[in-house]
Parts: structure tokens; sequence; C-alpha cells
């Protein structure tokens, strides 16, 4: 008899500020940490993902969203579980570019990109977009993967920001992990 702890809460908050035609985005939303929201903390849409919380006053918060040079997320092919990460090289609001998977991986026009859940911010299983061409990039043995994206960036009104319960926690386990992999480093 375990009892279930809700891992993800989410908060609705209307966009009033959008940009998405410059190099580095940002939105803005009229929640803020009255509302529970704070940095790190995923966003998505009814359509798909849209970014991180990376400010928050009393009221608003700014979002830093995928189309943003310095967004990077976690992402998997939904058909095969094949992950890798989502980059955005500017310009064009409705695609993004896939890295990191390696070209013995088979990829077709039209597989589905969802978020992978391994970053501990967007649960899995968001929906990113769909494969519209690939590339192998040439020396590396990985894929450029163009995607179209699900999420209408020109058209938003309302965000979810979701709030994982145990993202403190597992950053934690994790920090630890990595340090302990560190100190090992060090004493070799």
């Amino acid at each position: 008899d375990t009892v279930y702890k809700q891992r993800y809460d989410y908060t609705e908050a209307q966009i009033i500020k959008n940009s998405w035609n410059h190099d580095n985005n940002y939105i803005m939303i009229n929640k803020g940490s009255l509302h529970g929201i704070h940095p790190d903390m995923a966003v998505i849409s009814p359509q798909g993902i849209v970014g991180v919380i990376v400010n928050t006053t009393r009221n608003f918060s700014t979002i830093m969203p995928i189309l943003h040079r310095n967004s990077r997320n976690s992402v998997k092919i939904k058909r095969t579980g094949t992950t890798g990460s989502l980059i955005w090289k500017g310009h064009d609001s409705q695609h993004a570019t896939v890295i990191d998977i390696p070209t013995t991986h088979k990829l077709y026009k039209n597989d589905t990109i969802i978020t992978s859940g391994l970053a501990n911010d967007f649960p899995e299983g968001i929906m990113i977009g769909y494969i519209e061409g690939l590339s192998s990039v040439p020396g590396s043995g990985f894929y450029e993967v163009n995607v179209r994206l699900a999420t209408d960036f020109n058209k938003l009104e309302y965000v979810y920001v979701v709030d994982n319960h145990f993202k403190a926690e597992q950053d934690s386990l994790m920090q630890a992990a990595l340090a302990d992999i560190d100190g090992k480093e060090e004493a070799k």
C-alpha cells in the first residue's frame, strides 16, 4: 500500500509579451513568484514545448523559449526512444534542429519528436514536432535533423508552467553523483 505522490503541477498563464523573430527571443507571462513560479520551471502549451522560466517578479515571469540560441533541451524520437538535443539556429520560428543522434539509428521523415524526460524539467512525452529532413554531419557520425515545431509561437496566448515537485531532489542527487565522479577522477 504505497501512497501516490503527484510529480507535476501545472499553472496556467497568459502571455503578455512575445518575440519569435530574433536570435534570442523572450516571452513574458502574467504569473510570478506570488503564484509559485520560479526559475528553471518548464513551460508548455496545448500544442507542445515552449521553454523554461528564467526570471520572476511577484506578478510576472520571463521565459527563454526554445526559439533562443542558448536553449538546449533533451528530446527523443518517439518511435525508437533514441535521444538527442534540441537547439535553435535562429531566423525560423517554425523549425529547430535535433543533434547528437548517431547515424546508426534509422530515422524517417515525419517521425515524431517528444521530450525525453531526462533533464528533470519537462515531463516525458511533450510534443516538440516532426522530422522534415535530415543529413549526416561529415566525419561526426551524427545526424543534423530539421524539425517542424508543433508550437506556433506567433499565435501563443496561454501556456502552462510545469512544477516538478521532485526537481530539487533529483538535481541534488545528480550533483552529488557528479562530485563523486570528479573526486575519483582527481584521485587517479
